[in-house]
């Protein structure tokens, strides 16, 4: 076999591997989905609602926008205090995991639960809807990285816990089995960079996104009364 069909045997094998780990990924990124999809139908009028809401915010609340940017400057700075508090409990339930303190206990100190409850924080705080967007999207995803990179380190050096996916060598999916090599970029690839960097911040946008649209919902009802209200009180002095 000649230089150039080697050569060309080598392209193939690497394209081969490439086109592989990008289905495995997209099959476990899709797997992912799935089962968030399935755990979320019990509640589809919810979701449904939550979607007129945001659009219906997006199409009236333009106006109302434009004039606060003029008097207001945008606030896009919420997010730092609560990603510190992000930080705080990564790190408690790290800590508490490697006490052997009982599952129970260290599965409280979680940052999925954060989302809400901050969202709805910076919905309060919020004029605008960029405002909640923006600061929503960087506590997530600030709340995110510290996670990649305990895991990283965890499953490099052997530290257990669950964020050491060391041991974790494969997953059954719908699609089959995908089997890993442990520390492998592929493992890490679907277990840590997809897992924690794609798919809990959509999951987490998502139902941040929907929070926010229940405070803003509660404002905007709070304005129509105080509106009315005033309303009253001017006719009353006529």
């Amino acid at each position: 076999m000649n230089s150039s069909a080697l050569s060309q045997l080598a392209e193939t094998t690497i394209g081969n591997r490439v086109l592989e780990g990008c289905k495995n990924a997209c099959q476990y990124a899709v797997d992912k989905l799935q089962v968030t999809l399935n755990s979320v139908a019990s509640w589809l009028p919810l979701v449904v609602v939550a979607v007129g809401i945001l659009i219906y915010f997006a199409v009236t609340r333009r106006k109302r926008d434009q004039s606060i940017a003029s008097n207001e400057p945008a606030n896009f700075g919420l997010w730092k205090i609560p990603a510190l508090i992000a930080l705080g409990v990564t790190l408690l339930r790290f800590t508490l995991e490697r006490l052997a303190v009982s599952p129970s206990v260290a599965e409280a100190a979680g940052i999925g639960w954060l989302t809400v409850p901050f969202a709805i924080y910076f919905a309060l705080r919020a004029h605008r809807w960029r405002e909640l967007f923006v600061n929503l999207a960087l506590f997530v995803w600030s709340a995110r990285l510290p996670v990649v990179i305990l895991m990283v380190l965890a499953s490099y050096l052997r530290w257990g816990t669950h964020y050491d996916i060391s041991s974790l060598t494969h997953l059954n999916t719908q699609w089959g089995r995908l089997n890993y090599q442990p520390n492998s970029f592929r493992q890490h690839l679907h277990m840590i960079y997809l897992a924690q960097l794609v798919i809990m911040p959509l999951y987490s946008m998502t139902t941040g996104m929907m929070a926010g649209a229940g405070i803003f919902l509660l404002k905007m009802l709070k304005g129509w009364h105080q509106a009315k209200a005033l309303k009253k009180v001017a006719f009353d002095r006529q």
